[in-house]
């Protein structure tokens, strides 16, 4: 039999075939977009991993990069099954899409050899999402989730998260400190770089901080680092320490 037989007794003769039955030929794809396939194989890996149609396509919505870039999402997910439940990363991805735009096994190894546990790495993924991405704008742990848009992000990297322990560390935090209270509490600040927390110390010698005070602020809240120092916040700081000093200067035992 001649192949235009073949082609002709086909179920659907009008069925355009690549040069080979497993690749679509382009007239397959015609009128569909390169943005347009990677978000359709995006929104596939999500409804894979759990998630319905429409709660997959909320959370591509809601997080840009996840479309653009679907070889990490694959990636990502494919880590997170290794070590989670299913309904760990579904929650992760309703709530928390933003740091699978991450590379999630880099963080885990850099997580679990600063001494946490796979439980305590999700509970860093789940609520403090911050240590891994930057927001420019707004923040990612104010529980924002599919239902609305989150700002573009900016992946951090276990490499800068090392430099800025390093940077506190000579201020005085230990590993363990870090481990206890930094990573679950103060995500922001190992997610800023040492160059900005710099820039702040630099900014706070200028309005006349010792070292003393400054040292004191580093280790008793951090988050002071990377705050944004408008003119009503400075007016508040010079209050409190105009008062604590006269606390001092009274007592002679009050510490700014």
């Amino acid at each position: 039999m001649r192949p235009l037989r073949l082609l002709q007794r086909w179920p659907n003769s009008n069925r355009t075939f690549g040069p080979y039955s497993f690749i679509p030929c382009l007239a397959t794809l015609k009128g569909r977009t390169l943005t347009t396939l990677k978000s359709s194989r995006s929104l596939d890996i999500l409804v894979g991993a759990g998630l319905s149609a429409d709660e997959a396509q909320r959370v591509l919505d809601s997080c840009k990069q996840l479309q653009a870039n679907g070889d990490l999402l694959v990636r990502n997910v494919t880590f997170m099954k290794a070590f989670y439940k299913p309904h760990h990363i579904t929650k992760l991805l309703r709530h928390k899409p933003e740091v699978f735009t991450a590379h999630l096994e880099e963080w885990h190894q850099f997580l679990t050899g600063y001494g946490l546990d796979d439980k305590a790495v999700w509970k860093v993924l789940r609520y403090s999402p911050g240590l891994l991405v930057r927001v420019p704008t707004g923040d990612v742990s104010d529980g924002s989730s599919i239902d609305g848009a989150t700002p573009p992000v900016e992946a951090n990297t276990p490499y800068n998260v090392g430099s800025v322990i390093m940077y506190l560390k000579s201020y005085g935090w230990t590993d363990e400190e870090v481990a206890l209270r930094l990573l679950p509490c103060y995500p922001e600040v190992l997610a800023a770089t040492t160059g900005q927390l710099q820039a702040t110390v630099d900014f706070l010698r200028s309005r006349n901080f010792d070292e003393e005070s400054i040292g004191r602020m580093v280790k008793v809240f951090p988050p002071l680092l990377v705050a944004p120092y408008n003119e009503p916040l400075l007016q508040l700081i010079d209050r409190i320490r105009a008062s604590a000093h006269n606390k001092y200067v009274i007592s002679g035992s009050y510490h700014v």
